[in-house]
Formats: C-alpha cells, sequence, structure tokens
C-alpha cells in the first residue's frame, strides 16, 4: 500500500533492519532524525519515516551514506520502538517535515 504522496508503506513486522543497513547510518543521526535504516545496496538505502521526508532530510542523508535515499512510512509509534531496539539506549525525535 502507499500513501498519497506515493511513498511505500511498511507494516510493524517489516521494521526489521539489517545489520548492513544499520551499520551505513550512524546511531546519533538516526536518532535524531527518527529514521530507521531498513536494507542497504550499493547505491540505496531504505529508510522508515514516519512522515513523508523533507528534501532536506533525504539529502542530509544522501550525504551521509552516500547511497540514494529510498523512504517507507510507518506508524510512529511502531517505528520508535523499532529505533529503540535496533538503537538501544535511544532517544527518538520525530523526524523533520519541511
Amino acid at each position: 500500500m502507499s500513501s498519497p504522496d506515493g511513498i511505500r508503506r511498511v507494516e510493524p513486522a517489516q521494521l526489521r533492519p539489517t545489520a548492513q543497513a544499520l551499520a551505513t547510518l550512524l546511531a546519533v543521526d538516526a536518532r535524531r532524525l527518527g529514521v530507521l535504516p531498513l536494507a542497504v545496496d550499493d547505491t540505496r538505502i531504505v529508510l522508515a519515516f514516519s512522515s513523508a521526508p523533507s528534501g532536506s532530510v533525504v539529502a542530509e542523508i544522501a550525504m551521509a551514506t552516500a547511497k540514494n535515499v529510498v523512504p517507507v512510512l510507518a506508524d510512529r509509534g511502531a517505528l520508535a520502538e523499532a529505533i529503540g531496539l535496533a538503537y538501544p539506549g535511544a532517544t527518538v525525535s520525530p523526524a523533520p517535515t519541511h
């Protein structure tokens, strides 16, 4: 299923990041931006956001990871919980929307 802006939605059970994806984005950045890297390949990183990301957030992550950002949307509460599990001790900030 996709959101009205065309970004694919993921279910809470799909918020299972690979170790390689977690290693691609610093925990401090994931916590600050409220995102969870789910998968990565040579050119792309799939990140879960709670709302459609702004261009500046996408650009920041692309610069930090040297990857093209593929956003997916997840329920805010489920995402915060998944970030906490992936990055123990995480304090999650809501993702900037502009």
